[in-house]
């Protein structure tokens, strides 16, 4: 549906901002933020979007954010052991 939407020009509301938070500490002073100024947050990780859950409700009239996780991507440890990982 994006897709379409994105060739033909269709879309009917677009978020206002995108963000790239690093780490943890940048994703909680967003939050922060956000909660401060009744920002609205739209969080986006892998990018199937099955669910339009990336687009944003119409009648809508606080800014929206997208806080793209794509470069939060680095592994924090690794417990062989357990077979655990923290991304």
């Amino acid at each position: 549906m994006e897709t379409y939407s994105l060739r033909y020009a269709n879309f009917k509301k677009v978020v206002d901002v995108v963000i790239y938070p690093e780490s943890s500490e940048q994703v909680e002073r967003i939050v922060l933020a956000a909660n401060n100024h009744k920002v609205v947050l739209s969080p986006y990780g892998g990018g199937s979007n099955v669910t339009d859950a990336l687009v944003p409700d119409e009648s809508e009239t606080r800014m929206i954010v997208s806080v793209d996780m794509s470069r939060m991507n680095k592994m924090l440890y690794l417990d062989k052991e357990n077979m655990l990982a923290c991304f």
